[in-house]
């Protein structure tokens, strides 16, 4: 167990056996001490050759421009891509949207989704001298943001002020 010195707070974290898993340790005074488990995802599992990351950073900038124009439609979203993944074959492009506010996000991708032909069209336009083959497109929501405020909120629990941990631990 890690040592405190002059009740300061002190925090490790530490890679389990399994990859996906995060075990963070939190010491906040000598007689309170934290361990917990997180399940993170990690960003890049496989090696991506230097033409899939330039096209993944040619389709997020392409799709950023055409996401700011989409989200006028919808008053009062932000729509960013986050992440760009492309297969090694080119052919499927797997994009990943982080929607603001949170609470519209279900709606926001599905209606995605529903334009996804005409998103297609339109980076067709704008690529067609760069690629030879527009993708097959599928949009995601990114939860990271999200699964930051959580492991945060964990975080900045106080324990002097008595916040459950049980209550917390519940929203993992």
């Amino acid at each position: 167990m890690p040592k405190a010195i002059n009740n300061s707070i002190k925090f490790t974290f530490k890679f389990t056996e399994k990859p996906s898993l995060l075990q963070y340790s939190i010491l906040l005074n000598q007689n309170f001490f934290v361990s917990l488990q997180v399940k993170t995802f990690l960003q890049k599992t496989y090696m991506e050759s230097t033409r899939q990351e330039k096209i993944a950073r040619m389709l997020q900038k392409e799709f950023g421009e055409i996401f700011i124009k989409y989200a006028r439609q919808m008053q009062g979203t932000l729509i960013s891509v986050s992440e760009v993944r492309i297969t090694p074959d080119l052919s499927i492009a797997r994009i990943y949207l982080s929607v603001f506010p949170t609470d519209r996000a279900a709606a926001v991708l599905e209606q995605v989704n529903a334009d996804t032909k005409a998103l297609r069209f339109e980076l067709g336009n704008r690529l067609r001298h760069q690629l030879r083959i527009i993708p097959e497109l599928n949009f995601y929501n990114d939860e990271s943001i999200e699964k930051l405020s959580k492991i945060d909120k964990l975080l900045n629990a106080d324990p002097f002020l008595h916040t459950p941990l049980d209550e917390i631990e519940g929203e993992l």
